[in-house]
């Protein structure tokens, strides 16, 4: 060991001596200890704090990678919200289409009563003789739907 010489006021020798006699060494080995502390306390900082940033720039690429992520769901989001915005559409004119279908079989349906009623009206009349045709002219031909 290379000797050093420090000059210290009595209040700190004193201080330095006292912890020295509680740890039970010399004064000399308390500030090579004291030395040695702040020396591995300084590296442990250093690593520490290397450890800290890299943890940091660790820390910023997820939320980064999060951000990313983020702006691929509301890109989902917005392209789930279209498409369901078309099926809603879809679905509308279905709707529609079945309200128009729905009307357009009652429109034939009743197209067909009405064919039929004719059909059995010209039938009675076909097969009526004159007085009653005349009579069914006044008063109109007594046409049962359930005469079939």
């Amino acid at each position: 060991m290379n000797p050093t010489t420090l000059r210290l006021s009595e209040n700190t020798l004193d201080a330095l001596a006292d912890e020295a006699d509680e740890r039970g060494i010399s004064r000399s080995e308390y500030i090579r200890e004291i030395i040695r502390e702040r020396h591995e306390n300084n590296r442990l900082q250093d690593r520490l704090r290397a450890d800290y940033e890299r943890q940091l720039a660790d820390y910023e690429k997820k939320i980064r990678d999060y951000e990313e992520q983020i702006r691929d769901y509301e890109e989902q989001i917005a392209d789930l919200e279209t498409e369901n915005e078309r099926i809603r559409n879809e679905k509308r004119l279905i709707l529609q289409q079945r309200e128009e279908n729905t009307e357009l079989v009652e429109y034939v349906e009743e197209q067909r009563e009405l064919t039929k009623y004719q059909e059995r009206r010209q039938r009675l009349l076909d097969d009526a003789h004159i007085l009653r045709r005349w009579k069914w002219k006044l008063t109109g031909v007594p046409v049962d739907p359930d005469d079939e």
